[in-house]
C-alpha cells in the first residue's frame, strides 16, 4: 500500500535555521529602508544632489536581486561559502 503524498516530503530546516534565514531577509529589507529614505533625503536635500543619484541606487539594488539566485547556486554547488558570503557584504557596502 503507498504511503500518502504529504508524509513522503520531510523538512531537513530547524526552527532555528527558517528564523536565521528570516532575520538575514529583514536585514537586507532595513538595509533597503535606509536607502530608499534616510540617504534618499540627505542626498537630496542636505547635500543637493539631483533625485536621479538615489533614484539609480535604488535600480542597482533589484538589479542585483536578478543575480541572487545564481549566486546561492554557485555557493551551494561550490562548497566554499565565504567568498560568496564576503562578496555579497562587498557589493551591498
Amino acid at each position: 500500500m503507498a504511503a500518502p503524498a504529504s508524509s513522503s516530503f520531510t523538512s531537513s530546516f530547524s526552527w532555528a535555521q527558517i528564523v536565521r534565514l528570516g532575520l538575514v531577509q529583514t536585514a537586507l529589507g532595513s538595509v533597503v529602508v535606509l536607502m530608499t529614505s534616510t540617504i534618499n533625503r540627505v542626498m537630496v536635500v542636505e547635500l543637493a544632489l539631483p533625485a536621479i543619484v538615489p533614484g539609480a541606487l535604488v535600480a542597482l539594488h533589484y538589479a542585483v536581486q536578478v543575480l541572487r539566485p545564481r549566486w546561492g547556486y554557485g555557493s551551494d554547488v561550490g562548497g566554499r561559502r565565504t567568498p560568496w558570503i564576503v562578496g555579497g557584504m562587498a557589493a551591498l557596502a
